[in-house]
């Protein structure tokens, strides 16, 4: 608990995410990495036009799916959990366009998986309001030292 009324609570609650799933009836166009490459994600703008957010390609290189939710968590800003069931390392690339979103899903369409969103439940740490407030301990007559 602190000043500000809120407290970290860790446990598992259901929440919304978007899951990594083999699309129904499609085969996987992932080809399999080298046994030696490393992990790698390539991202780069597919578009030095700088209007909004440009286009952005990421190339996986010896890649998991777990390394492809990772990435799709950060671009589109909600959880992803990999749900494919595809084990293995993989070398495969990804356009997506905030703009359009489905862009995304054309992407993913063409590699045999696909995003749906669902409840899951997840375990993780919840920033909690206690409705309760501590008065700040400092008064307007206190004086303080800056240290550099």
């Amino acid at each position: 608990r602190d000043t500000f009324g809120v407290q970290a609570v860790r446990g598992t609650r259901e929440i919304d995410v978007l899951v990594l799933t083999r699309r129904a009836g499609a085969e996987l166009a992932l080809t399999p990495a080298d046994a030696l490459a490393e992990p790698h994600v390539d991202t780069w703008p597919a578009c030095p036009c700088g209007r909004g957010k440009v286009p952005t390609t990421h190339a996986f290189r010896a890649s998991s799916m777990g390394d492809l939710a990772l990435v799709l968590s950060r671009e589109r800003d909600i959880l992803v959990l990999n749900e494919t069931g595809v084990a293995g390392a993989y070398d495969f690339g990804l356009t997506a366009d905030s703009k359009q979103d489905r862009t995304f899903e054309t992407s993913l369409e063409s590699l045999g998986l696909e995003l749906t969103p669902a409840p899951r439940p997840v375990t993780a740490i919840f920033i909690e309001s206690t409705g309760e407030k501590v008065p700040h301990p400092v008064r307007a007559t206190d004086t303080y030292t800056l240290v550099r």
